[in-house]
C-alpha cells in the first residue's frame, strides 16, 4: 500500500506579481506547502491572489536577480 496517497501533494513557490490594477513594482512572495493537481498546476490562495497580477509561478524559493534589464525594482513581500 502507498502511504503517500493520503497525503496531498504540496510543493513550495515563488510567485512574481504586480499590485492590481496597473502596479508599476514587481513583487515576488515565496509560498509554502501549496497543493497542486495531477498536471503540477500550484493551487494559489484566493486570499493571496485578491488584487494581484500574477506573472509567474516558479517551482522552489527562488531569488529574482535581474528583471527587465534592471528596470524595475522588485520586492520581496512578506508571505501573507
Amino acid at each position: 500500500m502507498d502511504l503517500n496517497n493520503n497525503f496531498p501533494k504540496t510543493k513550495t513557490v515563488t510567485v512574481l506579481y504586480f499590485e492590481a490594477p496597473a502596479g508599476a513594482v514587481l513583487y515576488s512572495s515565496v509560498l509554502h506547502e501549496l497543493p497542486y493537481s495531477e498536471n503540477s498546476r500550484i493551487v494559489l490562495p484566493n486570499t493571496f491572489r485578491k488584487g494581484k497580477n500574477i506573472i509567474a509561478v516558479m517551482e522552489g524559493n527562488c531569488r529574482l536577480l535581474n528583471g527587465m534589464g534592471e528596470r524595475i525594482s522588485v520586492v520581496e513581500a512578506v508571505n501573507e
